[in-house]
């Protein structure tokens, strides 16, 4: 194209038509892969929501041009995600919109989002307790709109009884008791999936005035043995339902789950067990690991009861991520197990781990890391601050992100073990032992001393700094000054010459994702 006719939009037109439909598509794969599609508030106290974009992205790129919308139409790989909206003012739209992205998506295996902010009729009284209010439970909106009827979120042809999906993801809020259709739904889509083709199930259960909200997944024909928390039974016989499972390699659960027994929790690649979770004992997670030798990550929150079974290092090779943490607070008086005993539970191999731990043992993580090759280290807050110390003493790390959460009087700490520099000062001259970092990601630190954040970089061989949101504080002429702009503070770290530095503001894009490394 003539390099005079670049402003011109028929030659841009011209240009994007004249790009193969293979390489359209892939460009197209890349902006769904990274678009917002459906966001679900969990703000404390606050009216939980279910936001949507006006229209999908792919419905955007279809309109561009009829070349555009051709091809869109002959890629089934782009019409495969769907979110389903059980009470919510786009709910008709969004099921009418399914039903055609699912014929358009033919064959191609389906990501099913189930998104839900709770039902106004549960979410009244429970608003008007968290603003302090005596109100009785039984008082309900019965005026609060009805978005769909049961079962119209049922929209895949009835004369198939199967459909090909990959991926359910459930993101639901829940007041007082799952809502009939909540578990309608989740039963729906599971009821539909295929053995082999179902590999990855996702469940984010926040629930609002309860605490006994988690429910054991189970088929139609059998009753666990002793088992006391609340069920929910899919319309599946029992041998479906575990070939169903068999094949899933990513499980994230924090409340709606198959029991602790089932084949699901074999041979897994990826386990996230957090929250309000069935009553889980430290053999079935025992059994559990031992089930999927090949966990690449582990992420463990929730509470593990202690039983009569020694506790004995499992090997998992292939571990790239792990994140510990456990009421320690319980252990002692409710037989719980603690952080110290799910680390001793462990025995990952060389590969290079991302490593997270809270409330254990200085101790313990001392003895887990002499056995394993911790690479990325996430700190949070002050609960972990001498993790750094007693994982790395001499040692080398690829990552650090220490995450302040907004708290003051912090760096010291994290460099020293200490809570101010003239004793951090001394620690300094005594200690030999000093691993290097080569990137470093500083989150929401506030008042964070300038001075004391070059010592921190030499004192580490810090190759490359990330400073994200936090303010800075250093001395003048005038006594302490403080950098708490954007402009600010990039002028005063523009002056570090010893390393790469970047800084993004607390309204700024995060650079890393904070739900990877916790």
């Amino acid at each position: 194209m003539d390099i005079n006719n670049a402003g011109n939009p028929r030659s841009k037109s011209a240009l994007a038509n004249a790009l193969p439909s293979e390489i359209i598509t892939h460009i197209f794969y890349i902006i769904l892969v990274n678009a917002h599609r459906c966001l679900v508030s969990r703000m404390p106290g606050a009216p939980t929501d279910v936001t949507y974009p006006k229209l999908h992205p792919i419905d955007t790129l279809a309109h561009i041009c009829s070349y555009w919308r051709q091809v869109a139409l002959t890629s089934p790989l782009l019409w495969t995600h769907i979110d389903i909206a059980l009470n919510h003012e786009l709910s008709p739209t969004l099921v009418e919109r399914a039903g055609l992205y699912a014929n358009r998506a033919g064959q191609v295996p389906l990501n099913i989002h189930i998104a839900d902010a709770g039902f106004e009729r549960d979410q009244g009284p429970f608003r008007l307790v968290l603003a302090d209010k005596m109100v009785p439970i039984s008082v309900l909106n019965s005026s609060s709109p009805d978005y769909l009827r049961p079962l119209e979120f049922a929209f895949l042809d009835s004369h198939r009884a199967t459909v090909p999906i990959r991926s359910l993801e459930i993101d639901i809020i829940v007041f007082g008791h799952f809502h009939q259709r909540q578990g309608d739904a989740i039963g729906y889509f599971l009821s539909r999936c295929q053995p082999g083709i179902f590999n990855q199930y996702i469940a984010r259960i926040t629930c609002v005035g309860s605490y006994d909200i988690c429910s054991v997944l189970q088929p139609e024909d059998i009753s666990y043995e002793g088992h006391t928390d609340r069920t929910h039974t899919i319309n599946l016989p029992n041998q479906y339902f575990e070939a169903l499972w068999l094949p899933v390699r990513t499980l994230r659960t924090n409340g709606l789950c198959p029991h602790w027994s089932s084949q699901a929790y074999h041979g897994l690649s990826e386990l996230q067990i957090q929250g309000k979770t069935p009553r889980l004992i430290a053999s079935q997670l025992m059994g559990i690991l031992r089930a999927s030798p090949g966990l690449r990550v582990l992420c463990l929150d929730a509470v593990v009861y202690r039983d009569s079974e020694e506790i004995e290092p499992i090997p998992l090779n292939d571990l790239e991520r792990l994140s510990v943490a456990t009421a320690n607070w319980l252990a002692i008086e409710h037989e719980v197990l603690s952080t110290d005993d799910i680390l001793d539970m462990l025995s990952p191999g060389l590969k290079p781990l991302r490593f997270s731990g809270y409330r254990g043992s200085m101790e313990s993580y001392r003895k887990f890391a002499c056995r394993t090759n911790i690479a990325h280290l996430y700190i949070e807050g002050n609960s972990s601050i001498s993790l750094l110390h007693s994982i790395n003493a001499g040692g080398y790390l690829q990552t650090l992100v220490f995450n302040a959460l907004l708290l003051e009087n912090d760096l010291a700490r994290l460099i020293f073990g200490e809570d101010n520099f003239q004793e951090a000062e001394l620690v300094c001259e005594t200690s030999t032992a000093t691993p290097q970092i080569e990137t470093v990601y500083l989150i929401s630190s506030l008042n964070l001393p300038f001075e004391g954040l070059l010592r921190f970089i030499k004192r580490y061989s810090i190759k490359r700094l990330v400073m994200c949101g936090g303010v800075l504080s250093y001395w003048g002429t005038k006594g302490v000054c403080v950098s708490d702009t954007k402009e600010l503070i990039k002028a005063k770290l523009s002056t570090i010459t010893t390393c790469e530095v970047q800084y993004y503001g607390f309204k700024d894009p995060m650079p890393i994702d904070l739900g990877d490394w916790k």
